[in-house]
């Protein structure tokens, strides 16, 4: 080995177990976005009462204001469509109506880099599970209908938050693919707008 090596070598290594270490500290120890959040703390202990009208009435009006294409009708929807599969997968409605946002800007027929509907689903890599359970979603056709996008999404967000016990900024990393601090800013903007809005 040479001179140069050597000295690269270490370098890298201390860099891997840097990599290491941060990647597998406690979630207590890392940023927190959610789990902490105080709106987001207060609309869980509401229970189902969180996914009541006015909670659809608040994200009917999110979604109009980040989309303005979006008519009335629709977003009021939308709006039921998330707070109805929130309440039957015992998700936060808010949460699911920021990743709308985020994921598609509430566009049914978006689709990129694989992934497809109003939470951004990826086709390839999830239509056996989705097949197992939503046996009435066989084609891609049938995963862009927004009633049937929103509902495998917020499925595969509760399942997310099973696997972590709760830990919602790493249910989030699992749904996004990767963990990623921008994405999760983000969401919590949309999210505290939304309960600025519910709580005046």
């Amino acid at each position: 080995m040479t001179r140069r090596a050597g000295r690269i070598f270490p370098a890298s290594f201390a860099a891997l177990l840097l990599f290491l270490f941060v990647w597998t500290l406690p979630a207590s120890a890392q940023e927190q976005f959610f789990n902490r959040n105080s709106d987001f703390l207060y609309m869980q202990s509401l229970g189902d009462g969180k996914c009541n009208p006015k909670t659809a009435t608040t994200i009917a009006r999110f979604l109009r204001e980040r989309n303005g294409s979006l008519s009335g009708q629709t977003a009021e929807r939308y709006a039921k469509l998330i707070t109805d599969a929130a309440k039957d997968f015992g998700v936060d409605p808010v949460l699911v109506a920021a990743i709308v946002v985020k994921e598609s800007t509430a566009k049914a027929n978006t689709s990129a880099h694989g992934c497809y509907g109003l939470m951004q689903i990826k086709w390839s890599a999830h239509r056996k599970s989705i097949a197992r359970a939503f046996p009435h979603i066989k084609t891609l056709k049938d995963l862009m209908v927004p009633e049937n996008n929103i509902r495998v999404g917020t499925y595969f967000l509760a399942n997310h938050i099973r696997r972590y016990n709760g830990d919602i900024d790493r249910a989030l990393d699992r749904y996004k693919g990767r963990a990623n601090a921008k994405y999760k800013r983000t969401l919590l903007q949309f999210y505290t707008r939304m309960m600025k809005s519910y709580r005046s």
